[in-house]
């Protein structure tokens, strides 16, 4: 039995896409929030982790979170301060380290 060819692409447009979708944030709103998101690189903006770190290992550069190998010891408070789980330990062996 043979099938009729059907032509690809929509007869009708679907339903609900008639008009433009609404997006939901204003330009002013959608910077402010952006901003907010990107201040610290984590979401929060609050350096729990540059505060409670005991080898001034993380610093907040522009707004950037950085941790510094050679001063960092590991011990995880940073790990356990963040509200947001932004922070992972990452166990290496000793050839992984810089300058070994």
């Amino acid at each position: 039995r043979k099938l009729e060819r059907i032509e690809p692409g929509l007869s009708s447009s679907p339903s609900g896409l008639e008009e433009p979708a609404e997006l939901g944030l204003s330009a002013a709103d959608a910077s402010s929030e952006a901003a907010r998101c990107l201040a610290c690189g984590c979401g929060e903006g609050c350096s729990r982790c540059v505060t409670v770190c005991l080898y001034s290992a993380i610093t907040a550069d522009d707004g950037r979170v950085c941790v510094d190998p050679e001063k960092c010891d590991g011990c995880g408070l940073c790990v356990e301060i963040c509200p947001n789980r932004n922070i992972e330990l990452v166990h290496r062996q000793s050839s992984d380290v810089k300058g070994d």
